[in-house]
This record gives C-alpha cells, structure tokens and sequence, in this order.
C-alpha cells in the first residue's frame, strides 16, 4: 500500500482520475466531492453541492470538467480548475446511479432509477434525448468509442443503444 486518503464521513460511491493521472475524484455519502492527489495524498479541494449521496463521477476527455450524479436526482457540472459549479441538471424524477462524459467531451450520458437514459450536452447543459424501454432501474452506463451506450438494469439486462437512437 502506498498511502490511505482519509477525510470522508461516510461510505465513498465513485472514484475518478485526471487524464493525466496526477489527480483523483472521490464521490460519498457525505455529499461531497473530495478533490487529492494522487501522489501526496493532500486534500486538494471540497466540492459542495449535492443534498444527497454523490454516486457517480467523470471527468472530461480534456480534464477541464467533472460531472457529478446523486441521489439527490440531479447532476452537477464542475469547473476543475475554479471548483465553481457550472450547471444542475434535473430531469431524472429519482436517483441517478452513473454519469459517463462521450469519448468526443460534447456528451453527458445518464442512468437513473426512474428507469431513463439521458443525454445532454456537456457545455450547455441541455437536455438532448430520452431513451427509454427499460423495465428497471439502470444502473451502469458505459459508452464506447463509436457511439454506442451499454447499459445495465435491474432486469438483469444489458442492452446497448446508438448515441442517437430514438427511443
């Protein structure tokens, strides 16, 4: 073990990285957003703003921009070099459980236990699309390079949709 982070008051729910592997998101409970680094360990920044647990995180291809999903049903963008909050998105009408940035930074994708996928986009924080067509929460996003968004759901289904698909 190299070193142990500490400074969280309640369980952690997401870990993300810097492109550039100096820097490290950590997402909990305590609805907070904890700022390290990687290499020293030092707390770095507190980023407040979620009224509920902060279950997802990811960075932005160009390590500008954090976006943060929470049970409190919205999703937040951060700045990362002023800590400031950008954007609250809310449309999910409960929990959101994953937020994944597109491989190209212009995307949002979302997945939330209201049983929707959403896309928005990054920059202007407008709501691009609804997928819908699951029978159960969705709970994992991931997208791969050619625009495909694969999902998983409480259904104990995977099902994998076009980056422009209509629902």
């Amino acid at each position: 073990m190299l070193r142990i982070l500490k400074g969280h008051l309640n369980w952690f729910y997401s870990f993300a990285i810097s492109p550039d592997g100096q820097t490290i998101f950590s997402g909990c409970g305590d609805k907070t957003i904890k700022v390290w680094n990687l290499y020293t360990g030092e707390l770095l920044q507190v980023l407040k703003g979620h009224s509920y647990e902060v279950n997802s995180l990811a960075i932005s291809p160009n390590g500008k921009i954090l976006v943060s999903g929470s049970c409190d049903r919205t999703i937040k963008i951060w700045d990362l070099y002023t800590g400031e909050l950008l954007h609250t998105l809310e449309a999910h009408s409960n929990r959101v459980y994953s937020v994944k940035i597109s491989p190209d930074g212009q995307t949002i994708v979302s997945s939330s236990e209201d049983r929707t996928i959403k896309l928005w986009d990054l920059y202007g924080g407008e709501l691009l699309r609804t997928l819908e067509g699951h029978l159960g929460a969705v709970y994992s996003v991931a997208i791969s390079s050619d625009g495909q968004i694969i999902v998983s759901d409480s259904n104990r289904e995977i099902k994998v949709w076009g980056i422009w698909q209509q629902s």
